[in-house]
């Protein structure tokens, strides 16, 4: 009878040990979905689109793109993408071979080639 009662407390422990297996895995596989989707994420605005002028700062030239100069579709629609690309990677970015930045006052971004 010990042996039998040996024989099934190893059985459990290897059934614990799988069902604890496959909760990690199911974790896992939740956190690499999530961080699948947020690498997939399709950047939905036309930085050629926005109305820009130049201007000169303290370190050098740059393009700006205000609010008021793109507030009218489908400008609009591109500056609001544009926000919150921004917003989501600490106000700053790098795309299409520009560094772009949002001003404090979060209605003026900045543009500049890139030195690479």
């Amino acid at each position: 009878m010990e042996k039998m009662n040996g024989r099934q407390e190893r059985v459990d422990q290897v059934i614990y040990a799988l069902a604890d297996f496959t909760n990690a895995l199911e974790a896992a596989s939740i956190g690499l979905r999530n961080h699948l989707k947020d690498l997939a994420q399709v950047v939905d605005y036309d930085l050629n689109q926005l109305v820009r002028e130049q201007r000169e700062g303290s370190s050098g030239p740059y393009q700006a793109a205000t609010e008021a100069a793109n507030s009218e579709p489908p400008k609009h629609g591109h500056w609001q993408a544009l926000l919150k690309d921004l917003r989501e990677h600490d106000e700053k970015i790098t795309r299409e071979g520009y560094f772009i930045w949002l001003f404090q006052d979060e209605r003026t971004v900045g543009r500049k080639k890139r030195k690479w």
